[in-house]
This record gives C-alpha cells, structure tokens and sequence, in this order.
C-alpha cells in the first residue's frame, strides 16, 4: 500500500511538471487593413482623383487620394502606421507640392459623446531622386494623438479612417507622382497581463494552477512567476518560481504546483507575475486536508494483530491442557473399572 501511494505521488508530480507548456494562440500586432499589398487590385480602398494600379503598388497624381475605413469592436488609440513611399517631384528646391499620410479617428468620450479628431501620420515635400527609389516609414500614430489631443481624457475609439494622399500648395502646371507599397495599419496594444487560477485536491495533495494571459498584442519579456505560501503549505517537488524569456501577444502559459499542507484548513495563496513591461497578481484561498498519520495507523494494525495472535495461541494452550487433563480422567476411568471387574472374576 505505500508503495501504491508512493508512486501515485509521483505521477502526480511528472504530470505537474508537464502541465507547465505554453498555449499559444495569436501573437504580434494586429493588422487592421484589408489588401495593404495590392494584390488584389484596390479592393477594399476607396480612391480619388488621377490613382493608378500598377504592379505592387499605386501611382497618385495630382490631386488624388487612396482611403480605408476601418470600423471594430476592438479597436484602441494604440496603432502604428507603415509604408513604402516614392515621391517623383517635378520642381527642385521648392515645395510646391507634398504627399501626406492622414489617420481620422472616430471616437467617444466618457460621457458618450462622438467627436473626430484628423492627425497627420507624415508629410512628405522632399525631392526624391525618383521612381524606383522607395522608403519605409513606420509612425507611432499612438503618440502622435496624445500629442495632438493630450492624454487627460479617456476616449473609446468607434472607427479609423486612413488616407494616402497628394497635394500642392501652390497651383502647379505640371504633374507630381507619389507611389504608395505595403501599407500597413497595426492594432499594437501594449502588454497586460492576467492571472487565472484553479486546483485539484487529491489524497493528501493538492494540485494548484494558474494560467498567465498575455492580453496585449506586443510580446512580453523576462517573466517571473512567484508563488506566496503561508507556513503551513509547501510544494512538495516543482520550483517555487517559474522563469519564461517571452510570452507572445494573445497567449496563455499555464503553471502548476504540488502543495502539501501540514495542517487542515483554508489557505491563502498568492501568484505574483512580473515582466518587462508589466505585472500582476491574484490571491485566493484553498481549502486543504492534513495528511492522515498513515504510520501510526499501520503500527497500531500491526500491534492488533500480534494482540489477537498471542490471544489465540494462548487460547490453543488452555485446550490443549483441557484436552489432556479430560483425557486423561477418561484413561484413568476405564483403568479403574478393569481393574474392579478383574478383582471380581478372582
């Protein structure tokens, strides 16, 4: 029997230690545009003006524009904008003419009320050394509308609005080009990360568990996940800290632990997670069962047992003495009475 529990143990253990895998769902920022490419011609955009579809990408001249509306139930302040841009200016050393990139948000307040707020991503006026020279830009847009709008109040974003345009500030008689490849527009919520925690009891041990959600898109790094006991509870064989280089956007790492507890009772137990960029901690409490004293039940079975074996054996003594001394009062009776019939016959 202790060697059956001793082994269950042990399983138990192994499949605690195995239990501590990642599940990985979605990582990295999101994107949010549709066909950013072109692959599939300008489906998906809205266009204005001179727009040309050529292989890869598109050609705006003059006055035309390129634009994507983008409407979720998801959507955050957090986005990042990219592209490669080719600008073919016609006048050197003047800036008559620009290309821009333009991001409208469309937003709630804490009091429900709509507003719209236009934030330049990038203007473009230099004088490129023309077609095929491309550049990437890539634009935080997430401090570009704190800048513009401030950061004391919250708002709650509806839809987006991206628009790749051309313009002049001047009227101009010749034709300016801008080209426009890979377009981008990346949901980039910054990490957050989330405790869940449950338990198994089993005999004498309780298995306890917490699942470590990465709620953001960006990727956290460096995490330490810490286990806080109380006196009466330690684990029986896992580490009481676990380490992770990285836990990608939208996924989940589960850990485990064996804990034994000394004494009967609801426990606290506490998860403590930090990384790079952010922590968390949730606290609960556990009910547990002290271990029953196996040993002393097995010692006081065995001391039973050679209790009622000293009985019986004493008891077979006591027949056995009975039996000789019934025995021999028989021999000693049919002794007697041959002997009285043979004094008779003389």
């Amino acid at each position: 029997m202790r060697l059956l529990n001793r082994a269950l143990i042990i399983c138990l253990c192994v499949a605690a230690s195995l239990s501590s895998v990642v599940c990985c769902t979605s990582g990295a920022p999101y994107e949010l545009l549709a066909n950013g490419n072109f692959v599939n011609g300008l489906r998906g955009w809205t266009s204005e003006g001179l727009v040309y579809l050529e292989q890869g990408y598109v050609r705006i001249d003059r006055y035309g524009s390129i634009s994507q509306t983008v409407e979720r139930q998801d959507l955050s302040l957090f986005l990042e904008l990219s592209y490669d841009i080719c600008t073919v200016f016609r006048v050197v050393a003047s800036p008559a003419s620009y290309a821009r990139s333009v991001v409208t948000y469309y937003v709630t307040d804490q009091q429900g009320r709509a507003e719209e707020f236009a934030i330049v991503g990038k203007r473009h006026e230099e004088f490129s050394r023309g077609f095929p020279e491309f550049q990437t830009v890539r634009i935080d847009l997430s401090g570009l509308f704190y800048s513009r709008v401030g950061r004391n109040q919250t708002y709650s974003v509806k839809k987006v609005k991206l628009a790749l345009e051309l313009g002049f500030y001047i009227f101009a008689p010749y034709v300016a080009s801008v080209y426009f490849r890979n377009v981008s527009l990346k949901r980039c919520n910054p990490v957050k990360l989330a405790v869940q925690q449950d338990h198994v009891e089993f005999v004498n041990r309780t298995e306890f568990s917490a699942t470590i959600a990465n709620l953001g898109d960006l990727d956290a790094f460096n995490l330490v996940v810490r286990l806080d006991l109380p006196a009466d509870l330690f684990v029986v064989s896992e580490p009481m800290i676990f380490q992770r280089s990285s836990l990608e956007g939208g996924s989940s790492w589960r850990v485990s632990w064996m804990i034994y507890a000394r004494s009967s009772g609801s426990h606290p137990i506490t998860v403590r997670v930090k990384a790079d960029q952010a922590e968390a901690q949730s606290s609960t409490s556990v009910p547990f069962r002290a271990p029953q004293p196996v040993t002393q039940t097995t010692i006081q079975t065995v001391t039973n047992v050679q209790t009622v074996t000293t009985r019986v054996i004493a008891l077979s003594v006591e027949l056995l003495v009975l039996t000789v001394v019934v025995a021999g009062i028989i021999v000693a009776t049919v002794v007697y009475a041959y002997s009285s019939q043979r004094k008779r016959r003389l």
